[in-house]
Parts: C-alpha cells; sequence; structure tokens
C-alpha cells in the first residue's frame, strides 16, 4: 500500500497540480469584544434565566461557600459530588457540608473502588454519580449572549459531574464571560491550547436538560440535569 505521501503526489497528479501548490490560509484577526465585563456578565444573566436557569451574584471567593451550603440546604440535597476545581474555588465547603450529615463523593482522582468489584474504576464512578444528588463544578468560559457554560476538557474531572446529577452547581468567574462563540473559539486557540493539541471535549450547558417528543411535549432531565444554578464570582 502507498505511504501517504506517495498518495497525496497521486493525488495532485491526476488534478494536474504541482507537488507544493498549496495556498495558505490567511489568519483571521481575533474577535475581540468592547463590550464593559458587567455588560457581558448582564446579559449572560439575562440568556440564563431565559433558559431556565437560575443564577446568584456573590461579592468575592469567601462567600462562596457560604452560598453553596445554603442553597443545597435548601435544595435537601445530602449526596453531593463537588469537583477538583470547586474545592479549589470553595475550600471550606466540604467541611461544611459534612457538618450537615451531607453524603460528599470523591473527586475521581480520590475514587476508589470497594473490594472485589466486577465494574471498571469509570463504570463505578458514573454509577455513585448517578445515585448523586448534585453535583458542583466550575466553568471554564461563558457565552454571553445564549447563557451557555462551557466546560473545556483536560483540567478536572468534571465532565460527569455536570451531567450525571439531577442538580448541577457551577461557580463562574465573570471575568470568563466572553461575547459570542466566535471570540471563545479564538480565546481557546490563542489560549493554553495553542502550543498544544485542541481540548478533546468541550461541553456547552445552555439551561438545565430539556427534551421533547413529536408532540412538542417538554420533559425535564430526560439527558441531563432538570436544574442549573450558577455562582458569578468576580
Amino acid at each position: 500500500m502507498a505511504n501517504r505521501e506517495e498518495m497525496l503526489t497521486r493525488i495532485r497528479t491526476a488534478l494536474g497540480r504541482g507537488a507544493r501548490e498549496v495556498t495558505p490560509l490567511e489568519r483571521l484577526p481575533r474577535p475581540v469584544s468592547s463590550v464593559p465585563p458587567e455588560q457581558l456578565r448582564d446579559q449572560f444573566i439575562d440568556e440564563l434565566l431565559k433558559v431556565g436557569g437560575s443564577v446568584e451574584r456573590v461579592a468575592g471567593s469567601q462567600v462562596i461557600s457560604e452560598h453553596l451550603e445554603g442553597f443545597l440546604k435548601s435544595r435537601g440535597t445530602n449526596r453531593i459530588a463537588i469537583s477538583d476545581g470547586a474545592d479549589a474555588l470553595a475550600p471550606t465547603l466540604r467541611e461544611r457540608l459534612a457538618a450537615q450529615g451531607a453524603q460528599l463523593i470523591p473527586s475521581l482522582r480520590e475514587f476508589q473502588l470497594p473490594p472485589h468489584s466486577p465494574d471498571s474504576l469509570a463504570e463505578t464512578y458514573k454509577q455513585a454519580l448517578i445515585e448523586t444528588g448534585a453535583g458542583v463544578t466550575t466553568a471554564d468560559y461563558a457565552i454571553a449572549d445564549t447563557g451557555t457554560l462551557v466546560l473545556v476538557s483536560g483540567g478536572e474531572q468534571h465532565r460527569l459531574i455536570s451531567l450525571v446529577p439531577p442538580l448541577h452547581v457551577c461557580i463562574l468567574k465573570q471575568s470568563n464571560i466572553l461575547a459570542n462563540l466566535a471570540e471563545l473559539i479564538s480565546r481557546v486557540n490563542d489560549g493554553p491550547y495553542s502550543r498544544q493539541r485542541p481540548p478533546l471535549v468541550m461541553t456547552f450547558v445552555t439551561g438545565p436538560s430539556r427534551t421533547a417528543d413529536i408532540e412538542l411535549t417538554l420533559t425535564m432531565g430526560v439527558h441531563g440535569p432538570r436544574e442549573l444554578h450558577v455562582v458569578i464570582h468576580p
């Protein structure tokens, strides 16, 4: 079988092109929003509320744990998964919830298989999340004009925590709210991934999960969380 270069040479010959007749694509200018951060934040909040999410603005990172403790208690949620990133931004949250008697699911890197378990670590962890009432994560970015959260693969193991439990609570930094999808793509390409491979997965979350059948009967929470709550901090 011909190798890759031989195959490409045959294709170029068949098309009547020389070996090096390649026209490089021009790099498009990076879109940068001129909208003030406070206006992007307010637009994101408006769009998030339209799609059924809820939001709370806090004055600083030091009060995130306090707010989340009260919010999760109000939902009667006793079994909670907290991602590594959320642990870093709300360092006293586990302690506060444990004091209330909540059962906390370890992060994936700390999760241990029960003795003699027939299932893999990933399957056992997934099952633990299925039986969990709430998942607390961070978001890498948000898109203001659609009220969308963006979770990029690579850092913390938060994708399943954001998708499986019926309640998803997300901590979002205001400066990570971007104007639109074009700015997000540009930021990802020019950011920490520009000198490495692109992220394998980007998860886009626009409000709670909703599904409609052929008669347009809307059902919440079939393919993901029934409720989404976002905490925005400076």
